[in-house]
């Protein structure tokens, strides 16, 4: 690879919204698309980093040796609801979600329900918005 071809990545990407496949953990299906924004987004990068320090903070709780199982459970609960705030953060839109053999509308209101519900759809959510390989691929 040529030293050049690295320094050509173009920061513009970030700006734009990307999808990606979301894969159930058990079943392996693959049929819902979501439409995120970047982490690096400037529209958002100020409230992100905000909540990424928070997160961070909350992270190092847990690694201290004095930390008691009711304390962590608490810090694994405020951890939990501020990747929910990234995910929110991030998350556009989705398309290919069934409700039996009727599609669901994407709104506000089912964008949260899923984010809330459902850990591994939000973990997929923060980690590709994190992915600056998901965005240059695009």
């Amino acid at each position: 690879m040529d030293l050049a071809q690295l320094k050509s990545t173009d920061n513009s990407k970030f700006t734009s919204d990307t999808t990606f496949q979301a894969v159930h953990p058990v079943s392996g299906d693959n049929s819902l698309t979501i439409t995120i924004k970047s982490a690096r987004n400037p529209a958002i990068r100020g409230k992100l980093a905000k909540l990424m320090t928070q997160l961070t903070a909350e992270q190092a709780k847990l690694n201290k040796t004095t930390v008691t199982d009711e304390q962590a459970d608490g810090i694994t609960a405020k951890i939990d609801a501020l990747n929910r705030e990234v995910a929110s953060l991030v998350f556009v839109k989705f398309d290919g979600l069934m409700d039996g053999d009727k599609p669901v509308k994407c709104t506000d209101e089912m964008k949260k329900y899923l984010i809330d519900n459902f850990a591994w759809l939000c973990e997929q959510i923060v980690e590709n918005s994190a992915s600056q390989q998901a965005f240059f691929t695009k």
